[in-house]
């Protein structure tokens, strides 16, 4: 997730999916954290 385009990333796996996983992934995804945290916030997918 850390160098892929979102779109690619989701042909992999859905936002729902991603966002279960969160506490694990947002370490390993360096600058873009943040634009990641945005995207799953807007969607209403994190609290």
């Amino acid at each position: 997730m850390r160098q892929a385009k979102p779109d690619d990333v989701f042909t992999f796996a859905r936002p729902e999916q991603i966002a279960a996983l969160w506490p694990l992934l947002q370490r390993h995804l360096g600058r873009t954290l943040s634009m990641w945290r945005w995207l799953l916030e807007t969607w209403k997918l994190l609290p």
